[in-house]
């Protein structure tokens, strides 16, 4: 390419004795949103985000976090990940956790005060299910053996008074 002849050229009105060549033309275009925030999505979709969370994070749309994940994957030439079997291998899958992972702690402490499992989900106004499991998850988190529900009513002062 001879820009500087060319150029020259055509400052001054003459010609440079140079052959011109072929005229390329370029046009720029400005990014779209999707361009623009492709790379900041994609990074924090590697530390393991949820679209919603990214999109909330970026104060964006979670429409427009997808589509700049989908220009990161196609300006590599890349498939990008299916998001239900991403979501499958992420720890965190919700942006807020379900209601038994909410409650174990304070169920925890409940349980431990020898409560009724009955009273323990009225005070958490929870169902004995919801209960049950926010028990399990407090145990099994801390890699604990899941507590057996039989044996331990069976050992509360209140367990002989029924019938």
């Amino acid at each position: 390419m001879r820009l500087i002849d060319v150029a020259i050229g055509k400052l001054l009105g003459c010609t440079s004795g140079v052959d011109e060549g072929v005229e390329v033309v370029i046009d720029y275009l400005e990014p779209t949103e999707a361009e623009r925030w492709a790379d900041t999505v994609k990074e924090l979709f590697d530390r393991g985000l949820l679209i919603k969370a990214i999109a909330a994070e970026l104060g964006i749309s979670r429409n427009l976090a997808s589509a700049g994940l989908e220009v990161w994957y196609e300006r590599r030439g890349l498939v990008s990940p299916d998001g239900r079997s991403r979501r499958k291998a992420l720890e965190k899958k919700q942006l807020k956790p379900p209601q038994f992972q909410a409650i174990a702690d304070e169920a925890k402490q409940l349980y431990d005060t020898d409560l009724e499992m009955s009273e323990i989900a009225q005070r958490l106004d929870c169902d004995r299910n919801t209960l049950t499991a926010a028990i399990a998850y407090w145990h099994t988190s801390k890699g604990l053996p899941k507590p057996d529900g039989r044996s331990r009513r069976k050992r509360l002062p209140r367990a002989g008074r029924r019938g």
